[in-house]
């Protein structure tokens, strides 16, 4: 299984995350609401390809800032344990 290096980089004047690494760069905008759906398109276009991600990221600046990072790195912890387990199927 081959992995992809994945850096995360935020961004606080402008209240944005960008993930590059994936296929397609992600930018998360947090100055409202976040929406993860153009992160999770990109991850399921990889699970054909049988990838998991290794992601970098930096210290978070802040409690709002550490709370996105650590619910993106979850994302992308079950992404690849679901890859190396070959299947999506929830813990019980």
């Amino acid at each position: 299984m081959e992995d992809l290096d994945c850096i995360v980089a935020t961004n606080q004047n402008n209240n944005k995350i960008t993930i590059t690494g994936l296929k397609n760069d992600v930018v998360l905008d947090y100055a409202d609401d976040i929406d993860f759906t153009d992160l999770i398109s990109e991850l399921a276009v990889l699970i054909d390809e049988d990838k998991t991600v290794k992601l970098s990221y930096p210290e978070a600046k802040d409690e709002k800032e550490k709370l996105i990072l650590k619910t993106i790195n979850g994302i992308f912890e079950k992404y690849n344990k679901c890859q190396i387990n070959g299947d999506a199927t929830e813990e019980k």
